[in-house]
């Protein structure tokens, strides 16, 4: 036995070549069952809802979502903002007793392509502030929240001017 990777030398080099057999096993079992834990985890971190940061509908104080009413109000507030921010123009969106300031618009042509909200704060009272996301046609994006009230039985009116985020 010239060519074994063990010399004899009075034989205990060779005693754990049995040792190393029997471990090879266990050491293979523990590399499945990280690889087994590690996909588990990965697909439950997939499946699961995020811990209420952003592409959620209902983040901040509340535990629910605004509703979609109150979504479209926003998004189509927002649109309208960024098309022409004339107090005329944004007048059906707006709350009784609101009252807007002659805005201005981001330089450029501000064309909304596609716009949806990816955040909603829950302010309390019926009051919310929802982040709506306009991707523009000249492939600028523009976050605006825009402040919202829905009174109980009433629907969704904007109770001011949005913020660019």
């Amino acid at each position: 036995m010239s060519g074994s990777r063990f010399k004899r030398k009075g034989g205990g080099e060779r005693e754990r070549r049995p040792a190393l057999a029997a471990l090879r096993p266990l050491g293979r079992v523990a590399i499945w069952a990280v690889l087994a834990l590690l996909l588990v985890r990965g697909g439950a971190a997939i499946l699961s809802p995020g811990p209420g940061g952003e592409g959620t509908a209902a983040s901040g104080g509340g535990t629910e979502g605004p509703g979609q009413a109150v979504e479209a109000t926003a998004i189509g507030f927002a649109r309208a903002w960024l098309e022409d921010p004339e107090p005329q123009a944004l007048s059906a969106y707006l709350a009784e007793g609101a009252h807007l300031g002659r805005g201005r618009v981001p330089s450029g042509a501000a064309e909304v392509a596609q716009a949806e909200v990816i955040r909603s704060t829950n302010l309390g009272g019926g009051r919310w502030v929802l982040t709506v996301s306009c991707d523009l046609r000249d492939a600028r994006v523009l976050y605006l929240a825009v402040p919202i009230v829905r009174p109980q039985a009433g629907e969704a009116a904007v109770i001011g001017a949005p913020s660019i985020v």
